[in-house]
């Protein structure tokens, strides 16, 4: 409980941050990097940011005038952290942020323990057709695009990918074509334990009040 009031202290101040102009990152990021800072500081060593966002979709970028803080892309970010066995969650974007909650959705922290050799080193191929035996990437100009980053103790394990890399079939020159990968990703521990830290967050935005796209 003490640890959830430092938080929304730093929630608070986070809140009123602004970047210095010749900083590289963006509000976002700095504000990620400070609250990470905070856990650290109150010694906590597992940690998880986790983002889901659209590029290009409609409704997905912020426009000039917005009072909100980075414009562009809405990317919202979820940092869950552990500490004495207990999962927390934190969300933040561009234009507003939630304060701390418990949450109880925390498998992903042992799917990681168990697979984090395939985690650290594997990927996510791309969506890939073979044309004649000729083997052809395909990529969407719109879509949904996933990144985490676990820091565990002293060490980082990163991992992005395109959704569209998940996707079975799509058009390639007017026919529909087959992605090779597609069982392998879909089958994938990088993929799966996407899906995991997706029930964490549902949990945590449903007692937010945060409603689901």
């Amino acid at each position: 409980m003490l640890l959830l009031k430092k938080l929304s202290l730093v929630f608070l101040l986070l809140l009123g941050f602004k970047a210095n102009a010749q900083y590289q990152k963006s509000a976002l990021e700095v504000q990620t990097d400070s609250l990470v800072a905070a856990l650290r500081s109150q010694r906590v060593d597992t940690i998880c940011i986790t983002k889901s966002y659209c590029v290009g979709c409609r409704g997905s970028r912020i426009s000039d005038d917005s009072p909100c803080a980075t414009k562009g892309i809405l990317m919202p970010i979820y940092v869950l952290w552990k500490k004495s066995n207990v999962t927390y969650a934190i969300y933040l974007d561009n234009c507003a942020n939630k304060k701390p909650i418990e949450i109880n959705e925390n498998k992903f922290w042992k799917y990681l323990t168990d697979n984090q050799q395939k985690i650290t080193s594997g990927e996510i191929k791309n969506f890939t057709v073979n044309d004649h035996g000729k083997l052809e990437g395909l990529s969407r100009n719109h879509g949904v695009h996933y990144s985490y980053k676990f820091l565990i103790k002293q060490e980082t394990i990163s991992q992005y990918f395109d959704g569209f890399d998940l996707v079975k079939k799509d058009k390639f020159f007017h026919k529909q074509v087959k992605n090779i990968y597609y069982k392998s990703n879909k089958a994938n521990p990088i993929w799966k334990i996407a899906l995991l830290l997706r029930q964490a967050v549902t949990e945590a935005d449903k007692k937010w009040g945060v409603s689901q796209n």
